[in-house]
């Protein structure tokens, strides 16, 4: 029994993980984007054309295809993990402060 236990608790972990890295992934993306744009931003400031283009064409639209596979994914039900918080746990709470 203690095998069969330590068996489902290695799955679990494994499960856990994927679904950490799935989240944690898509926070890097969106952080990821944010610094090219305001790179972008800073080579218009200078008139650096070459490197405008080089983010603009194509750094850019990679990291939105990437972020949106990765949302997409994210959106898949999760066991162990959650990034949303459903209507029937905001009103729990709500119903538990207000008493």
């Amino acid at each position: 029994e203690l095998g069969q236990k330590e068996r489902e608790y290695s799955e679990l972990e494994e499960e856990w993980k994927a679904e950490k890295a799935s989240l944690s992934g898509t926070q890097n993306i969106k952080a990821e984007l944010e610094q090219a744009k305001i790179t972008l931003e800073q080579a218009r400031r200078v008139g650096d054309l070459g490197r405008m283009s080089e983010l603009q064409y194509g750094k850019i639209p990679e990291l939105e295809k990437q972020l949106a596979a990765a949302t997409q994914a994210e959106g898949k039900s999760m066991k162990l993990l959650r990034n949303r918080v459903t209507d029937a746990e905001i009103a729990e709470v709500l119903a538990r402060a207000t008493g």
